[in-house]
């Protein structure tokens, strides 16, 4: 009998954990994502990096290694913090993945031109006033998350 039920559960749990799941992409606009505001702040270590441009951006929406677009930028404040208000940038799809990055900036060691961080937000119509810190966990998770959407060819935009 318990084998039984174990049965019933490994065949039913997967059933429910994927209904709702679509397989294809829909590409309805979204009108209301254009009230998204994120906020945050970037770090380098544990340090806040000042004056960093931060973009948010749209993964390519035609295929996979199509490029981004950038929805806004701003820069970041003598604490690391940045925000974009509500209404600042529209997406097109409700379910395009978002990520925002951050660039340049003092850490606390000079400006250093080179840095080059990211946070992924998740789907358009998921990014709703949200809290986001960017470091360098954030850009590997991110980088990991979103490695199928980047174009690969070397010298290419």
């Amino acid at each position: 009998m318990r084998l039984r039920a174990t049965s019933s559960l490994a065949l039913f749990l997967p059933a429910v954990l994927l209904s709702g799941c679509a397989m294809t992409a829909s590409h309805t606009p979204d009108a209301l994502s254009a009230n998204a505001a994120v906020s945050g702040k970037v770090f380098g270590g544990q340090q806040p990096v000042v004056g960093s441009t931060v973009t948010v951006y749209q993964a390519g929406t035609s295929g996979y290694g199509v490029g981004s677009s950038a929805l806004a930028t701003t820069t970041t404040d003598a604490n690391g913090n940045f925000s974009f208000a509500s209404g600042s940038y529209t997406c097109p799809f409700s379910n395009t993945p978002l990520y925002v990055v951050a660039t340049g900036g003092n850490a606390g060691a000079g400006n250093n031109p080179n840095l080059a961080m990211m946070a992924t937000l998740g789907a358009c119509s998921a990014a709703r006033s949200e809290t986001v810190n960017i470091n360098e966990v954030t850009t590997v998770a991110s980088v990991f998350a979103l490695s199928h959407f980047f174009n690969t060819t070397l010298g290419s935009s």
